[in-house]
Parts: C-alpha cells; structure tokens; sequence
C-alpha cells in the first residue's frame, strides 16, 4: 500500500477523558483523525483557539458548536470547521451522546488532547495544574 494510513475498526489508541473517551483513526505530520463519543450533558472543552485548524463531522447524536460568536447545532452528515486561530467550542446537545470525527489540521492538535486525557484521572475532578500546563505547551489560549 505504499505511503497509506489504514486503521481498521476499532484497532486505534483509545483514551478516556471523563465521561468522554477519544479513538484515534490516523495521525500523520500534517494531520490527524479521532472519534469522539461525548456523554450526553458533559460540558466540553472551554472556549479556546489555537495555531491549528479543527473540523467536526457528526456521526450521531448532536454536537453545539460555537465558532467565533456563532452557535451551530450539528447534525448527523453535518461538518464543521473552526479555522486556526477561531476561538471555538463543542458540547453534545440534546439528551443524547455525540459520537463525532474529529480533524486537526496538524499531528500536534491530537498530541494535544491525548496530554490533556492524562490530567482526567478515573474518578475525580481533573486535574486543573496539568490542563493549564498542557494549555501552555502547546499555545493553547482559553477565551
């Protein structure tokens, strides 16, 4: 197959972030691909931006996403994208999961949230130093 990434079913790194847990599809240099299932009601990440691009695709359930001041409710077959630099946020919406892709417009983005699992510990709040931290390593402004 040459230079292809294929990851069949459920063979990618799986970590867990809460009540979330993240799968990772692919992850090359220039990109990265991940699937989210986010419990119903679970709150998501702060109002953010960063140096990188990240698209949503839903796959089922809904996911309310804001992208500069606009709040979109996605659907399933629905994308979207917040461009690098586009303070954004996402949540499941409804009383149902979201399970969605995620896309980073670069292999970093992935490596920055699979840091971030690591300040969720099995029970327990998270823990709110290593998020900050983690925030600063990679550039990451919370708005």
């Amino acid at each position: 197959m040459g230079d292809a990434v294929v990851l069949a079913g459920g063979q990618g790194e799986q970590f867990e972030m809460g009540p979330s847990t993240v799968r990772v599809l692919a992850e090359r240099e220039g990109y990265a691909l991940a699937e989210g299932t986010f419990a119903a009601k679970s709150p998501g990440p702060p109002r953010h931006r960063h140096d990188w691009d990240e698209a949503f695709y839903v796959l089922d359930g809904k996911l309310a996403i804001t992208v500069g001041d606009e709040v979109l409710i996605a659907w399933p077959g629905d994308f979207v994208l917040a461009p690098a630099g586009t303070r954004h946020t996402f949540a499941p919406h409804g009383d149902e999961p979201a399970r969605f892709l995620a896309m980073f417009g670069t292999r970093r983005g992935l490596t920055y949230v699979r840091e971030l699992a690591a300040a969720f510990p099995d029970q327990g709040p998270p823990d709110e130093d290593a998020i900050a931290a983690t925030h600063a390593r990679y550039g990451v402004e919370v708005v």
